[in-house]
């Protein structure tokens, strides 16, 4: 029996992907003065935040049953150059990792590098519930039947930043 192509899982053969993600903050007080952030609760709206842009390049790879992928992000933090005229932005590596998927099993993924480790978000209000990690190391996830995915990571980190060091 031949199976139609939309019952196909597709499999990646040698692609290169680029993404990117950013906000740029408007706003000036009555005197043209720039604008203060109005966060009046505990956790603000990702859009009351400063100027931020990542860059994602993902390369993925298919080699018979096994499927590879390599991830770096960059992320730069304003203020922008062309605003004030000094090059002050701040640049951080988000990701730099390499996985491997069906490695012993169609489901098992394997990782290893440095990677921000989240789960579920509410993205817009800047809220990962108990799972916002940044850190190098390795992880595995195996999904059953999409039903069930279990994940796992090893890795260390030391965050002195107020937003990912909690007490």
């Amino acid at each position: 029996e031949e199976v139609g192509a939309s019952e196909q899982e597709v499999r990646p053969t040698g692609a290169f992907s680029f993404g990117s993600y950013g906000r740029v903050v408007v706003g000036t007080d009555a005197e043209g003065r720039t604008a203060s952030s109005s966060n009046i609760v505990s956790f603000g709206p990702r859009v009351d935040e400063g100027t931020y842009g990542e860059l994602e390049f993902r390369r993925d790879d298919c080699f018979g049953m096994l499927t590879t992928q390599i991830v770096t992000t960059l992320a730069f933090s304003g203020p922008l150059f062309h605003f004030d005229g000094e090059f002050d932005a701040q640049l951080a590596l988000r990701n730099l990792y390499a996985s491997v998927r069906g490695l012993g099993h169609e489901s098992l993924e394997l990782w290893i590098g440095s990677r921000m480790v989240r789960g579920d978000d509410i993205y817009l209000l800047d809220l990962w519930p108990l799972d916002n990690r940044n850190l190098v190391g390795a992880g595995a996830s195996f999904a059953l039947r999409d039903r069930l995915n279990t994940r796992a990571a090893i890795g260390w980190a030391r965050p002195r930043d107020p937003f990912q060091l909690q007490s």
